[in-house]
């Protein structure tokens, strides 16, 4: 029986754009942990609660955890 064996051609494109998404991950890794730092700023500024300023940085965790498979299948459809 005759074994076939499948090639891959891996394109410098795909590179670049894992690159990109990796950077974007650690930007937004990033912005999202800074924001703990500023929370006295912030409630301060707007007069609101430290627990109003800890609720949007959970919600927007929560948001990324339920929208990434999504925005995932649909950047590899459109890609």
């Amino acid at each position: 029986m005759e074994e076939q064996t499948e090639q891959f051609k891996v394109y410098k494109r795909r590179w670049v754009v894992l690159a990109l998404y990796s950077l974007y991950c650690t930007v937004n890794a990033v912005q999202w942990l800074q924001y703990s730092i500023i929370a006295d700023v912030v409630v301060e500024y707007y007069q609101v609660s430290y627990t109003a300023v800890n609720w949007t940085s959970i919600i927007y965790m929560l948001a990324y955890v339920v929208t990434i498979l999504p925005g995932t299948w649909f950047f590899n459809k459109t890609v």
